[in-house]
């Protein structure tokens, strides 16, 4: 799912449940010679466990686990769905997560 128009309308169609209180990941495949990840999917679980979501996702696809990861897109506070115009990566040095962004 490297299309970015596609991942674009996916997560913006996340705000929903995000605003609705439910927890949603995106699921990326992390390049075995530490490249850039790619990602594969957005997906919206009842749990707020990355680890448990990815499972979750990988069960019900009948794909394996290896070599996926899955990061959690927030709504950082303060900002509403409505003002939303995009999205980035955010990496301290404990986490790793999706985060939307705002803008004039």
């Amino acid at each position: 799912m490297c299309d970015f128009s596609r991942l674009s309308k996916k997560m913006f169609d996340a705000l929903t449940d995000i605003e609705a209180g439910r927890s949603v990941f995106v699921v990326a495949r992390t390049p075995s010679d530490g490249g850039e990840a790619s990602i594969q999917d957005v997906i919206c679980e009842g749990t707020f466990n990355p680890r448990l979501a990815l499972e979750h996702h990988c069960q019900r696809k009948g794909i394996s686990i290896a070599g996926l990861i899955c990061l959690p897109v927030i709504l950082p506070p303060g900002l509403n769905a409505e003002d939303v115009r995009g999205f980035r990566p955010v990496r301290t040095k404990d986490a790793f997560w999706i985060e939307f962004t705002g803008g004039k």
